[in-house]
């Protein structure tokens, strides 16, 4: 068994005031352009859909919703992989379709976005989980 343990603070985004810039959720997140990647675990082993899984995600600074960028598929995200983030708690939740033989299955996930330390080069942003039933 491996136990890791990180205690971030969550600094939620934040309106423009005065002459001082709005502090954007993207902002927060350290990320430079308006995508990120995803890495799912142990999907290989449980389901052929792995392959169709998000590889790539965008969020849309303005909206903070996340969307599909990669893999295209047709048709569009055929995984059904959807997340909502709260950016004043950083928390996640979500779900994806996974579709193997004669087998349909939604799998809930949740999460939490982290805003990692300046010397914290790992580039995790957020991590989950989920649970098939």
């Amino acid at each position: 068994m491996d136990t890791r343990f990180t205690l971030d603070p969550w600094l939620s985004p934040a309106l423009a005031k005065g002459f001082v810039p709005a502090i954007t959720l993207k902002n927060r997140l350290g990320l430079t352009a308006n995508q990120f990647t995803a890495k799912h675990s142990l999907i290989p082993i449980i389901s052929a859909s792995f392959a169709y899984l998000p590889t790539n995600l965008g969020l849309n600074a303005t909206t903070n919703v996340v969307s599909v960028v990669a893999p295209v598929t047709t048709p569009a995200n055929i995984t059904k992989w959807k997340v909502t983030i709260t950016p004043t708690t950083g928390a996640f939740v979500g779900s994806l379709v996974l579709t193997d033989v004669g087998k349909t299955r939604t799998v809930p996930l949740t999460g939490i976005m982290r805003q990692s330390p300046s010397n914290d080069l790992s580039g995790l942003i957020g991590d989950g989980n989920f649970l098939l039933g």
